[in-house]
């Protein structure tokens, strides 16, 4: 029964890929050695060589595709795989606990303590030492 609009496609894996590659080479060297066999006609014999040759010419373009899309699956798992480490490290930061209570008045203490002793300086000016 032929699958229906709404199965989904099933992935072709490289693997599967391999398989029809080997035994179409396989069919391609059955034809080859059908097109040595001597025929009555010289045309049917170079029929063969050519469908022979062109199917030659076929597999080495899908062997060159096949190498494509396997360079570009690779970079796209190199991506993803960058990806999903940031979103891990993203997901910590946000998911780490915030400080708590006592750290932020320490934090508040010691920010007060640098303003309460910026201004003592900013009071003074400069020769007013020991007047008063």
């Amino acid at each position: 029964m032929p699958p229906s609009f709404n199965d989904p496609p099933k992935a072709i894996t490289p693997q599967d890929v391999d398989a029809w590659l080997l035994t179409a080479k396989e069919l391609w060297g059955v034809l080859q050695r059908k097109a040595a066999l001597p025929w009555p006609r010289d045309e049917c014999r170079e029929a063969f060589t050519d469908m022979s040759a062109l199917l030659q010419q076929a597999f080495e373009e899908v062997r060159v595709i096949n190498e494509q899309l396997r360079e570009i699956a690779q970079t796209a798992h190199d991506r993803s795989t960058q990806l999903m480490q940031h979103s891990r490290t993203s997901r910590a930061l946000r998911e780490s606990a915030p400080p708590s209570p006592e750290e932020i008045r320490k934090a508040e203490s010691q920010l007060l303590a640098m303003f309460r002793g910026g201004n003592r300086h900013d009071r003074h000016t400069p020769g007013t030492e020991g007047v008063g």
